[in-house]
């Protein structure tokens, strides 16, 4: 698996699904892709996109888009 971070890029061991159980953050945007939902800085639902700092986005599969927006909603109200 390839991760790509602020700065580097690099390569791990294991299944989409190990990491997504071992960091409640992480989610899936599709079935080859985890997104960091503490590093979301805006989502459009509608369009199934996920927008990060420095201008990067990410798709989000159809199926996928109402279980990344209420999981978002649930971080959001965490921190409040």
């Amino acid at each position: 698996m390839r991760v790509y971070a602020k700065n580097k890029v690099f390569d791990c061991l294991g299944t989409l699904k190990d990491y997504e159980k071992r960091y409640p953050s992480l989610v899936p945007a599709d079935r080859q892709s985890l997104i960091n939902l503490d590093a979301v800085q805006n989502y459009d639902e509608k369009k199934g996109i996920a927008y990060f700092d420095q201008g990067v986005a990410h798709s989000v599969a159809v199926r996928r888009r109402r279980s990344v927006m209420l999981k978002l909603n649930a971080t959001k109200n965490d921190l409040a």
